[in-house]
This record gives C-alpha cells, sequence and structure tokens, in this order.
C-alpha cells in the first residue's frame, strides 16, 4: 500500500489519475464516486466511454456520484421500492465507489459488482451494496454504476451511420463495464488491490451482462473469475437490426420522425427514460459476434472459474407490468405443467411461478454450468 497514505480520517490514493481524498470508515478506506470515463454527455451520448482527465491536487471521494438516469415499470409509482436509484440521477453517471481494507497481508483480492435492476434502474451506491463487510474480511469491493435503458443499450441508424467502423453500436452500458474493469486493472493497485485478482460479479441484470462479457474478447484478461445471481442464461441478445427498430419506434414515440444523432441527442434523458423497450445485450458484430447463448453452446467463453445460481422467490418480478398475465399466456398453466410441480396443487398462479422460476432462471443456469470451454489447443 505504498502509494496509499492513510491519515485518521481522510487517507489519500495516490493514482495514475490524480490523487483521491477518502474516508476511513470501520474496516475500510472507503472511495466514493471517483470517475472511471469521461461524462457520456453532449457528444458523448451513446459513444463508447472515453478516458477521465487527469487532474491536478487531490480530489475528494467523499460523496457517491449520480445514479444513472431510469425509470421502472409504468406501474410501479416509486421504483426505490424495486431496487431503483433515488435522485439525484444524471448523466455524468460513470463512476465507481471502492472500500478497500485496512489491513491485508499482502494485495487485496478484488472484486467488482454491477447491479441488477433490468439494465433500466439500480445503481452501485445502494445501501444494501456497501462494502464494509468484504473489506473486513480483507476484500476490495468496487461498485459501478454504468449506463442504464434508453442511454445504456440503444441504437439507431443515425448513430450506426456516424460511428467509427470499430466502434461498437447498442451496447453502451457494456462498455462501461469494460471501462470499468481497465479502470480497475491500472488503478486498484494504488489502493492496496491485486488487480491480477479480480473478480466479477453481478445479479440479474448484471449477470446477465457478465455473461455477455464472458463472450466478448475485448473484456478477456480483465477479470479472472465471474458470479452470476439469477442473471439466466437463456436471454437472446438482441440483433443490431432489431435494436436500430427499437430505437427508430423510441424516436417516434418521442416525436422524431426521422432524426439525425444531433437531434437524438438534444433529447432530455428524463424523456428518454420515459419510454418503454427491452435492454441488454445487442449483437453487433463489434463487440458481441453472436448471441452469447451461442457462444456458451460452443465453448467459447473466457477461460475463467464461473460459479453461477439462483435466488428463490424470483417469480416476485412477475408483480409488475402485468408480468403475471403474460408470462401465463406463454407457459399455459396446464395438466402437464400440473405434473411437474405437484407441490403447487393445481393452482394455476403457483404454476406460473414456478415455472417461471425454472424457465427463466434455474434451468439456464444449470445449462450455462454444464457448458464445457472449447480446448485451447
Amino acid at each position: 500500500m505504498d502509494q496509499l497514505h492513510q491519515g485518521a480520517a481522510h487517507p489519500v490514493a495516490h493514482t495514475p489519475s490524480g490523487a483521491l481524498r477518502g474516508r476511513r470508515e470501520g474496516p475500510a478506506n472507503v472511495f466514493r464516486g471517483v470517475p472511471y470515463a469521461a461524462a457520456p454527455i453532449g457528444e458523448l451520448r451513446w459513444r463508447a466511454p472515453r478516458p477521465f482527465p487527469t487532474w491536478e491536487g487531490v480530489r475528494e471521494a467523499a460523496a457517491f456520484g449520480p445514479s444513472a438516469p431510469q425509470a421502472g415499470p409504468a406501474d410501479v409509482a416509486d421504483i426505490v421500492a424495486i431496487g431503483g436509484a433515488p435522485e439525484p440521477t444524471g448523466e455524468d453517471c460513470l463512476t465507481l465507489n471502492l472500500w478497500a481494507p485496512l489491513e491485508t497481508t499482502g494485495p487485496a483480492p478484488i472484486m467488482v459488482w454491477l447491479h441488477g435492476g433490468s439494465n433500466r434502474m439500480g445503481a452501485g451506491s445502494l445501501p444494501f451494496y456497501d462494502g464494509a463487510a468484504f473489506a473486513r474480511d480483507g476484500v476490495m469491493l468496487v461498485s459501478v454504476n454504468y449506463r442504464l435503458g434508453q442511454l445504456g443499450f440503444f441504437a439507431h441508424p443515425a448513430l450506426t451511420a456516424e460511428a467509427p467502423a470499430d466502434e461498437p453500436l447498442g451496447n453502451q452500458a457494456l462498455l462501461d463495464q469494460i471501462a470499468a474493469l481497465e479502470w480497475v486493472r491500472d488503478h486498484a493497485a494504488s489502493f492496496g488491490g491485486d488487480p491480477a485478482n479480480v473478480t466479477l460479479f453481478g445479479e440479474s441484470a448484471g449477470g446477465l451482462d457478465i455473461l455477455a462479457l464472458m463472450t466478448a474478447k475485448r473484456a478477456r484478461g480483465l477479470f479472472h473469475k465471474a458470479v452470476v445471481q439469477s442473471g439466466g442464461g437463456w436471454l437472446p441478445a438482441t440483433p443490431l437490426k432489431t435494436a436500430q427498430a427499437r430505437g427508430v419506434a423510441a424516436a417516434a414515440a418521442l416525436g422524431l420522425s426521422a432524426p439525425d444523432a444531433v437531434a437524438l441527442r438534444a433529447v432530455a434523458p428524463e424523456r428518454l427514460t420515459a419510454v418503454e423497450s427491452a435492454f441488454g445485450p445487442v449483437i453487433d458484430d463489434r463487440l458481441l459476434d453472436r448471441d452469447p447463448i451461442s457462444a456458451f453452446a460452443r465453448g467459447d467463453f473466457a477461460d475463467v472459474p464461473l460459479m453461477i445460481g439462483v435466488n428463490s422467490g424470483e417469480d416476485s418480478l412477475l408483480n409488475y407490468g402485468g408480468g403475471l398475465e403474460r408470462f401465463g399466456k406463454l407457459i399455459k398453466p396446464n395438466a402437464a405443467l400440473a405434473r411437474l410441480y405437484p407441490q403447487a396443487s393445481g393452482d394455476e398462479e403457483q404454476l406460473i411461478r414456478h415455472g417461471f422460476r425454472d424457465f427463466a432462471f434455474a434451468a439456464p443456469a444449470r445449462w450455462i454450468a454444464s457448458r464445457p470451454r472449447k480446448s485451447k489447443a
């Protein structure tokens, strides 16, 4: 920890980007709201993240940065109650938070957390993601904010036309997560962490994104272990053409019939987040050249240990946005399903809930866990 100068209450870390002043809290030196990329605003909206400029002097890292602009299901008045982030939110959201253990026998292992929230809500600053317990056990925790919703997974023909030939499309959130991992690689040693021992872990949408990152060549080598909690495994990625069609529909919903990139970037973020859609990885042939499901089926994924599992009670997701009715039409609670779940006693709603848990979470997790990686020979 030769680059981390610990004061009684205000430790200072000297990083490649500049000095950061955090806070000593219990078993941890805590640094909040640390920028890992430039603010994706103005001309940088929907672009790959750019490096944050270095600074002179000591930058305060006492307060969380803004959460990404977000919105939940239309029938939920208070998204904080279901894992959304309270205000303040804003597009200048590419920050991370770090809990470094006070005492270790060597460089601390690092765990990087990707929050859940259907890729449309949530934040690394939520109180249940506090990293004090990790630091107490000698582990450095890093929690990450990344772009969400229409700002995090958005494609449109006008954006494709202006993008450089090698810049990924429609996967802004995944690119943010990669940028955060690159920051950890380059900066974590300044806080006493071991950049050669990084575990990437996440829940729900965070877990889904990890599965995609395990198949993305650009993310190789940035993490050495992975943990996926209720991240599915069978939810297909979106072809670029479909993602662009969704972008056109979103623009039309905002009153833009044939916008150019300038007009799209002029839309207020709160108007964008209000437009309903599905948000997840996009097969753009730049970051992702195939559906992650296909990549796992062929054994073409990162050669890292993976722990994958499922929370109980994931059927609570059906309580919002008409999910129970919608999924019931998909799986049809009939006699065949009742034979699979005798514990439901023929109750149609319980059959739907049991089927949803297995179809969306448990069965895909078991399938992912069973995939052999192809030989490197």
